[in-house]
């Protein structure tokens, strides 16, 4: 296990991605490189929207995450919530197809509930607190969430505007009202955190919706 994680981590320290158009907004003072929408964006998710509380933007550096672990209530939720009638399937990146349950479940075992960093400390503040991914190139990074289980960048926004899921009676989270503007927003200014690095095979990767 040691060997395979030091691989990973190798290989991790090798996604390395900047000079995007927020960054030259941002730290550049290239007020052109974004939209009045993608500003606004930043506005909502620096403020109303509450993304910066944990995806950190400071003065001088982005990395677009705190580091820590949080409860959103999606894994209690994922653990206790009855399955759907049908599962969406991913067959390439963007591509997914539509699977019963009575066809996925002769050949599955059930899924294994997953408590987050609790299986690591122990912890019962740890129980469904999942660490906080950087935002860097998220546009290309679907489909979502610790588990996978959201597709899209509007699905995860129409999440935490919810107030995502309680757990236990807690949750972290509060319904943040945002309008179906704003949303858009927020995803506009999401999409400006790709990297200008990124190489990407039109045939064999697709983002969502394009």
């Amino acid at each position: 296990m040691q060997t395979i994680g030091d691989a990973i981590a190798a290989f991790e320290k090798t996604l390395l991605s900047g000079n995007s158009r927020f960054d030259r907004w941002y730290f550049g003072g290239q007020d052109s490189a974004l939209t009045n929408e993608e500003k606004t964006g930043f506005q909502l998710f620096s403020g109303k929207a509450g993304c910066a509380d944990c995806h950190k933007i400071e003065k001088t550096a982005a990395l677009l995450t705190d580091q820590q672990f949080h409860v959103t209530g999606i894994g209690f939720y994922a653990a206790t919530a009855p399955p759907p009638s049908a599962w969406k399937v991913q067959l390439a990146p963007g591509v997914t197809v539509s699977v019963k349950n009575e066809t996925l479940d002769p050949v599955s075992s059930p899924p294994r509930a997953d408590t987050g960093r609790f299986e690591v400390t122990l912890k019962s503040s740890d129980r469904w607190a999942y660490k906080t991914p950087s935002l860097r190139n998220v546009e290309r990074t679907f489909p979502y969430m610790h588990d996978g289980s959201i597709g899209t960048l509007e699905g995860v926004i129409d999440f935490y505007d919810k107030g995502g899921f309680p757990h236990d009676g807690k949750i972290e989270l509060k319904p943040l009202g945002l309008t179906a503007a704003e949303k858009a927003s927020v995803v506009a200014f999401l999409k400006t955190l790709n990297g200008d690095n990124l190489v990407q095979n039109p045939e064999t990767s697709a983002v969502p919706g394009k």
